[in-house]
């Protein structure tokens, strides 16, 4: 199969693929289906190493699939103004909810991932799908 050859694997969530169970055994990946729902995202670090400039805003509110385990790209966007009534918030925001639309694991020259997002109008596709099937992590 070529992923064992070195090949870039991307899962598209849009495709209707909820149950992740065979995507961790096929590539024994840590991977859970977290929510499908909406909730402001943005990049974390391992997203701007691999994602960089495709996802061009510092934040969007969209809805996902939201996978919780390793290679996490996004993070909760919470803006710190939404908390600032420390009467409400006593001890700053809440953590974020876990989990990502994108989610990708680096092994050598090969690596798997899983696209989450399900609205075009959102996120644009094209840049992150580039970004993901010529992964290459530093």
């Amino acid at each position: 199969d070529k992923y064992e050859k070195g090949a870039s694997v991307v899962v598209m969530a849009i495709e209707g693929i909820f149950n992740i169970s065979p995507l961790r055994r096929k590539f024994n990946v840590d991977w859970e289906f977290g929510a499908y729902t909406k909730r402001s995202i943005k990049l974390n670090d391992l997203g701007k190493e691999i994602i960089g400039d495709a996802f061009p805003k510092d934040s969007v509110y969209t809805k996902s699939h939201f996978i919780v385990g390793e290679g996490e790209l996004f993070t909760e966007f919470q803006d710190p103004e939404d908390y600032e009534d420390e009467e409400y918030y006593p001890d700053g925001p809440p953590s974020p909810a876990p989990g990502s639309p994108v989610v990708t694991v680096v092994r050598g020259s090969k690596s798997v991932s899983y696209f989450g997002f399900v609205n075009w109008r959102d996120v644009s596709y094209g840049g992150i799908l580039w970004k993901l099937c010529f992964v290459s992590v530093s």
